[in-house]
């Protein structure tokens, strides 16, 4: 009996892991490093989500907040002046 029960369960359909849900972004901002010492305030994984006004960055005396509800697009871990350091995008509105 105990066999033909593992076979059962076997056969049961098992649960598929649910799928994350497809992201339509639109990047509409470049950060540039306005100076060496930009840094990131902690270190953010792509496509980390960030509300209106949350700091993203420090740039010598800038502080660098959301000007909207984003999302961080490749940020980079070496980052030299005038180098772009990652992208800014938002949901597309038109999907």
């Amino acid at each position: 009996i105990e066999n033909k029960e593992k076979a059962q369960a076997q056969l049961q359909p098992q649960a598929q892991p649910a799928r994350p849900e497809a992201l339509h972004l639109l990047v509409n901002e470049a950060l540039i490093a306005e100076s060496d010492h930009f840094k990131f305030v902690q270190n953010f994984e792509n496509f980390h989500k960030f509300s209106r006004g949350l700091k993203i960055a420090k740039d010598g005396d800038r502080d660098l907040v959301a000007k909207e509800d984003c999302y961080l697009i490749f940020p980079k871990s070496d980052i030299k002046e005038g180098t772009v350091t990652s992208y800014l995008a938002v949901l597309n509105p038109w999907t």
